[in-house]
């Protein structure tokens, strides 16, 4: 991060402060942490005059968030950020701002930077080039399958699950899903040491007997910056995504891509 004259940047957007800092894990969970693909390591900023799309995707799952502008641009932006940089930006408002204050974003002309404002502090980034995926084709446009489930609950059984997937080529969990009886079974199987099952309850449910399965660790990312009280999950298929919404957050969704059962 560098230092930048107010002089040689270009007011773009304004947000407030901490709607931006909780916005932020919620899309860098979804970012790549290698540098094979750079595009997958940022966040895709789409905004307009009244609202920023952030989106992260890194070929397992994908977060997208939506925060209201208090400033927009006038000529639709599309631009892809470091989540890195993002999030340094979340700490630094944390440490320094309250619910009044706000963040100034501006391009850098010529640079290839953008420049998040934070009160007194000025940060400045350089923006990743390159094509980001198309997210819109990875987003299932219909559910055949769907249930609520107390945020609590599903944590308590990606905890214990997760015990036993750290053994498992890939944190794979199933997860099992039988309407009548209104239950979401997580299962982690260990050669030489057995298979762990945990059970937790639904509501709201919709379609029939289903299993799949899922990476525990990405669960339990999830989980990590979900802040309702319930959680909806929909999905397609048994290998289709599986879409997870924060019942009390309509601006959020997060998608996982399910692993094979064999």
């Amino acid at each position: 991060f560098q230092a930048y004259q107010m002089s040689k940047s270009k007011p773009l957007l304004q947000l407030n402060a901490l709607a931006f800092a909780d916005a932020i894990p919620k899309v860098t969970i979804s970012t790549a942490r290698d540098d094979s693909r750079p595009v997958l390591t940022g966040v895709l900023f789409e905004a307009t005059e009244r609202k920023l799309t952030m989106i992260g995707v890194d070929g397992f799952r994908l977060s997208r968030k939506v925060v209201k502008l208090e400033k927009g641009t006038k000529d639709d932006l599309s631009q892809i950020v470091p989540a890195k940089a993002l999030d340094e930006v979340a700490s630094i408002i944390k440490d320094t701002s309250t619910e009044k204050d706000s963040v100034e974003i501006h391009l850098l002309d010529g640079m290839n930077q953008m420049l998040f404002v934070i009160g007194d502090f000025q940060l400045s980034t350089r923006l990743i080039e390159g094509k980001f995926p198309d997210y819109e084709q990875i987003l299932p446009k219909e559910a055949s399958f769907s249930f609520t489930i107390l945020r609590e609950e599903l944590e308590s059984v990606v905890k214990i699950a997760g015990i036993f997937a750290r053994n498992v080529i890939g944190n794979k969990t199933k997860f099992i899903f039988n309407p009548k009886e209104k239950k979401l079974k997580l299962a982690a199987t260990v050669i030489d040491v057995g298979q762990n099952e945990s059970v937790a309850n639904l509501t709201e449910v919709q379609g029939d007997e289903m299993e799949t399965a899922y990476n525990a660790r990405f669960l339990a990312d999830m989980l990590n910056v979900v802040t309702g009280e319930e959680i909806i999950f929909e999905t397609n298929g048994v290998t289709a995504p599986g879409v997870f919404k924060d019942k009390a957050d309509k601006d959020f969704l997060h998608v996982i891509m399910p692993m094979r059962l064999e």
